[in-house]
């Protein structure tokens, strides 16, 4: 029974919030704070009450925690779609140059095209010592 009662628990709390939700959710928490903060200032001014100002803003601000840390359902009007998996093949691990797959076990000859075209874009100095480090590595 009690196991019951946690898992749906852990399911409400574990809810998920989009980037759009996100957005809407700091934006009502700066809102909310920000007139909280306000109201009780000058409700407290008005009274020349210190102690009803800081019990105004500390129930404001129990009032914005309660709605902005649940993952309420408006806060996934938006859901990610995420890509499916592509075709990367698994020698290249997908990083790609000169339009070319970067195999993880180079060849010499490959190694130096690659120097030849690194220190075509960088310049001559670096990358002859990252030549001599790929080298060293292998």
């Amino acid at each position: 029974m009690a196991d019951q009662l946690l898992d749906q628990v852990r399911e409400a709390a574990e809810g998920q919030i989009d980037f759009k939700g996100q957005e809407l959710a700091e934006l009502l928490a700066t809102i909310l704070l920000a007139a909280i903060g306000v109201i009780s200032f000058v409700v407290g001014f008005i009274n020349q009450d210190i102690k009803l100002a800081l019990y105004i803003g500390l129930g404001g601000t129990a009032l914005t925690l309660a709605l902005i840390v649940p993952p309420w359902p408006f806060f996934n009007r938006h859901p990610v779609r995420w890509l499916p998996v592509g075709g990367v093949e698994k020698k290249s691990q997908g990083i790609m140059m000169d339009g070319q797959a970067l195999r993880t076990c180079m060849e010499k000859s490959y190694r130096e095209k690659m120097y030849l075209s690194f220190r075509e874009r960088v310049g001559k100095g670096f990358a002859f010592k990252f030549y001599v480090q790929v080298n060293a590595v292998t």
